[in-house]
């Protein structure tokens, strides 16, 4: 059931970023010939299991629905009115709240993970890096990607609290994300408001990445 679900997750992700129903399908296709997927999960071996690949799929999929969605509205409409529109329709919230859901589950699926997490920071970079080359204000529009990187901290912290799953370093690592993703939305809204230019907020957030990597 887990796999039938992450193929339909893949089939879905795929559609979103490419407009087309053939790479979708081939990408269900790599999906379940690919030998390292069958290794890792059909077979039960190494340390990976089927529900840590769904969970992270749907992850991928909140991203990619919300990044989407916008560029659809600023291909149609002027920057600051398809700001408005993503976040005023509720299936961004909707997508959002499923995200941090996701995220929490993946990160008691996985014990917690680092990599994921710095990556999450990393892609949010480049977003708030993108939004001041497009002129748009960062902080508004990835608000629906920090709420969810938020109740996804706060929901894995319930968890281990209420229920007693995995030690502190997994929520702990949720923390980290929701609060780095912060502090990059943060310090591009300070660029945007100060017409900081592309290059110079890229490198801030760079220092700031580094940084906060030591303390993690």
């Amino acid at each position: 059931v887990y796999t039938l679900v992450l193929a339909l997750v893949v089939y879905v992700t795929a559609l979103l970023l490419t407009d087309d129903i053939r790479v979708a399908l081939a990408s269900v296709l790599v999906l379940t010939l690919a030998p390292v997927h069958a290794n890792y999960t059909g077979l039960g071996l190494l340390h990976h299991r089927y529900n840590q690949y769904l969970w992270f799929g749907v992850v991928l999929w909140g991203f990619v629905w919300l990044a989407v969605d916008l560029q659809n509205r600023q291909m149609k409409t002027a920057s600051e009115q398809a700001v408005r529109q993503h976040l005023t329709q509720y299936r961004s919230w909707a997508v959002a709240t499923i995200l941090g859901v996701s995220l929490a589950m993946w990160t008691h699926s996985w014990g917690g993970s680092m990599e994921l997490f710095v990556a999450l920071v990393a892609y949010v970079t480049l977003r708030t890096t993108l939004d001041i080359r497009e002129g748009v204000p960062p902080l508004r529009a990835n608000a629906p990607v920090l709420a969810a990187l938020t109740l996804g901290a706060v929901l894995a912290g319930a968890l281990h609290l209420g229920l007693g799953w995995h030690g502190p370093i997994a929520p702990g690592m949720a923390v980290v994300g929701a609060v780095g993703a912060a502090a990059v939305c943060a310090t591009g809204g300070l660029g945007y408001r100060r017409g900081w230019s592309v290059r110079r907020l890229l490198g801030v957030q760079l220092g700031l990445g580094a940084a906060g990597s030591v303390v993690v």
